[in-house]
C-alpha cells in the first residue's frame, strides 16, 4: 500500500516537473471543479485553515495583553515561563516571536525587564509610561 501510494506520488511529481499538458489540463479542470462548487471549496479551505498555523495565530495585540496579563500574576517571569504559559493556553508562538512582544513592550513603558546574567526577568510597569511617539507639545501661541 505504501510503496503504490509513493509511486503515485512521484508520477504526479513528474508529470508536474515535465508539464505535461494533459496533466495540467486535467488539474485546471478539477480546480475549476472546486472552485465552482461552494460545498467542496468551503471544506478544502476549511482544512487548509487547520493545517495551516499562522492563520490559527492570534494577533500581536492579543498576545501583548495576554503577556502582561501573565507578568502582572506572575512578576519575575522569563521569556521561557511566558512561552510554557502560552502554550498551555492553546498558542504555539515562538521564543522570537514572545522577545519581541516583551521588548514593545518595555520600549512602550509596559513591562520592565531585569538582566540577570543570561535571563531577563519581567514585571509590569507600576507607573505607565507616555511613549515618546506619543507625546505631543504645545506652545502657548498655538493654543488659541
Amino acid at each position: 500500500m505504501q510503496k503504490e501510494t509513493l509511486k503515485k506520488f512521484v508520477d504526479l511529481g513528474e508529470k508536474f516537473q515535465s508539464l505535461d499538458p494533459n496533466f495540467l489540463a486535467e488539474g485546471r479542470e478539477k480546480a475549476r471543479a472546486i472552485v465552482t462548487d461552494k460545498e467542496r471549496f468551503t471544506a478544502l479551505m476549511e482544512k487548509a485553515y487547520m493545517a495551516s498555523k499562522n492563520t490559527q495565530s492570534k494577533g500581536t495585540s492579543k498576545t501583548s495583553a495576554e503577556i502582561l496579563s501573565y507578568v502582572r500574576d506572575n512578576p519575575g517571569a522569563t521569556n521561557n515561563e511566558i512561552q510554557t504559559y502560552l502554550q498551555e493556553n492553546g498558542q504555539d508562538v515562538g521564543t522570537a516571536r514572545i522577545s519581541k512582544i516583551t521588548r514593545s513592550l518595555g520600549a512602550e513603558g509596559k513591562l520592565i525587564g531585569e538582566k540577570k546574567k543570561t535571563q531577563i526577568y519581567y514585571s509590569v510597569s507600576e507607573e505607565p509610561q507616555i511613549s515618546k511617539k506619543e507625546t505631543v507639545i504645545f506652545a502657548p501661541d498655538t493654543l488659541a
